[in-house]
């Protein structure tokens, strides 16, 4: 059985966005609506996350990309980066798929990503669609 949403108005945004020229608006305007849509998502994956030191807890974030592209995860310092990062949770990776131990022990798998994006992906979406619409054709934009 499939699910099928129906949008009003998400013509209409592409119809308007299409027809605009300034390319930093369309990446603005998508990027806002985007970290609006993720708001529920990183809520969610910070009260599943498990806590040890909180560092990780912490760590959790909405991160933005270099093109149109919205993550929620943790903030990680790459390694030439000079820049430090508070609370860096590289070792998210070890704790979602678990990791053996120095003393030869074994850590368990806690997935606490998965249920927090597949309890808020509907709302998430919903959020996403409803600040284009809003931005877009609410506010007159040409």
């Amino acid at each position: 059985m499939q699910k099928t949403i129906n949008i009003k108005g998400l013509d209409e945004v592409k119809r308007v966005m299409k027809r605009s020229i300034d390319d930093s608006k369309k990446r603005r305007t998508l990027l806002k609506a985007l970290r609006y849509g993720a708001t529920p998502t990183r809520k969610a994956m910070k009260s599943g996350t498990p806590v040890d030191t909180g560092n990780l807890r912490s760590s959790i974030s909405t991160i933005t990309g270099k093109t149109t592209t919205v993550t929620v995860g943790a903030k990680v310092k790459k390694r030439r980066s000079k820049r430090k990062v508070k609370n860096d949770g590289y070792y998210i990776g070890w704790v979602v798929k678990g990791h053996k131990t120095r003393g030869g022990g074994e850590t368990k798998a806690n997935d606490f990503i998965t249920p927090a994006f597949n309890s808020t992906k509907d709302i998430a979406t919903k959020r996403i669609v409803d600040k284009l619409v809003r931005d877009v054709l609410e506010k007159n934009w040409k």
